[in-house]
C-alpha cells in the first residue's frame, strides 16, 4: 500500500529536522565510551597504590663523623670514629667501658666531643696523687690535647695550659675554684681550643681584673 503526501514540506520543518540531527550527532561524539572510563579509573588506582607503597625515591641522609682517641683506664684504648655531636660517655662505651681502676670524678661524661680530641681517663691512684700534691701542676689531661703525667718535681712556677689542663690543674691558679675551672673546661669542650690567653675572658665569670691576675701563669701553647 503506497501513501502519497500531497503538497510541499514547509521549509521550517526541514530546518528543524536538520538541527535535530546535528544536535544528536554532537551528543554522541561527546559521550565517552564505558571502556575508556574503566581504563582511566584503573590507571588512577595504580598511581595511588604506588604512592602508598612509598615507591618515590628519597635522598639519603649523610651523617658527619669525628675521630677521637681514647686513652687511660678504658678497656680498649684506641682511635674511634663517632657521629658528630656524640658525647664522652658514648666514646667510652665504644671503647669497651671503664676499667675497675678508672676514676671519672673530674671527667665530664656529658661533654660533646670535638674532632681530633683525646680523652684520657685517669686511674684512682693518679687522682689521689694529684690531690695530695698541693701547689704542683701534677696530673693528666682528662679531655683534649696531649696527655702526660707530670713528675712531682715539676717547676711550681710553670704555666697552666688552658687547652690541656684538667680541673685540678686549673684550680692551682689564683682565683680559680672548682666552679670556674669547670666553666673553663666546658667552654673548651664547646668552642674548641683557646687561640690566645685573652680568650679566657670569654668564659663566664672571668673579666679583665681576673685576667690580669692570671695572664702571667697561663698559656695556650
Amino acid at each position: 500500500m503506497n501513501i502519497t503526501i500531497k503538497g510541499k514540506v514547509p521549509p521550517k520543518a526541514i530546518i528543524g529536522v536538520v538541527i535535530l540531527v546535528i544536535a544528536l550527532a554532537l551528543f554522541l561524539l561527546k559521550e565517552p565510551e564505558k571502556d575508556d572510563l574503566i581504563e582511566i579509573s584503573e590507571s588512577d588506582s595504580i598511581i595511588d597504590e604506588k604512592l602508598e607503597e612509598g615507591d618515590l625515591e628519597t635522598t639519603p641522609v649523610i651523617q658527619e663523623t669525628i675521630v677521637v682517641e681514647l686513652a687511660g683506664e678504658v678497656n680498649n684504648p684506641s682511635v674511634y670514629i663517632l657521629t658528630k655531636g656524640s658525647r664522652v660517655y658514648e666514646a667510652i662505651e665504644l671503647a669497651g667501658g671503664l676499667t675497675e681502676e678508672a676514676d671519672t670524678r673530674n671527667t665530664n661524661l656529658a661533654a660533646i666531643l670535638q674532632d681530633e680530641m683525646k680523652i684520657y681517663i685517669p686511674s684512682k691512684e693518679e687522682v689521689k696523687a694529684m690531690e695530695e700534691q698541693s701547689g704542683t701542676k701534677a696530673g693528666s689531661d682528662y679531655i683534649g690535647g696531649n696527655t702526660t703525667a707530670n713528675s712531682s718535681n715539676q717547676n711550681k712556677n710553670s704555666k697552666v695550659n688552658l687547652n690541656t689542663a684538667n680541673s685540678i690543674q686549673l684550680q692551682q691558679l689564683r682565683g680559680v675554684g672548682p666552679s670556674t675551672a669547670e666553666k673553663i673546661i666546658e667552654y673548651r669542650n664547646k668552642h674548641g681550643r683557646f687561640n690566645k690567653i685573652e680568650d679566657i675572658m670569654n668564659v663566664s665569670g672571668i673579666g679583665e681584673k681576673t685576667f690580669e691576675n692570671l695572664k702571667n701563669f697561663i698559656t695556650v701553647e
